[in-house]
């Protein structure tokens, strides 16, 4: 003989949702402005591009820099090739990525890293 216990199992309504809201509501006004300008179909996202890639660029040149001491075999000129390669490189990875942008920084703060990780990786 074999005694079967049975367990009650007690269903508990979450206090908390269990998915964060939609952050896109809370973003901030810079951060909404580059998306809007991003997503548009007419010249201000050919300008906001061209923003975009100069931030982009000036965040390569910073990390390429900072990393220059430990690269004594890289001149100027090749410095500033990886440098802008790193930011194309960055630019069209945060133009495929713009529905990922959560909105837990601001969005110059998350293109920003795009570029540190590209110049990183190509050095």
């Amino acid at each position: 003989m074999s005694i079967v216990e049975t367990a009650t199992v007690e269903v508990v309504e979450p206090t908390a949702p269990l998915l964060a809201p939609d952050t896109r509501a809370t973003l901030d006004g810079e951060s909404r402005e580059w998306l809007r300008a991003l997503r548009a179909d007419d010249r201000t996202r050919d300008e906001a591009i061209a923003r975009l890639h100069a931030l982009l660029l000036r965040a390569a040149h910073f990390e390429v820099a900072r990393r220059r001491p430990t690269l004594p075999h890289l001149r100027g000129n090749e410095l500033d090739d990886i440098a802008s390669e790193a930011a194309d490189d960055a630019l069209m990875s945060v133009l495929r990525r713009l529905d990922d942008f959560r909105g837990a920084s601001r969005f110059t703060t998350w293109v920003y890293k795009f570029a540190l990780l590209e110049a990183a990786v190509k050095l």
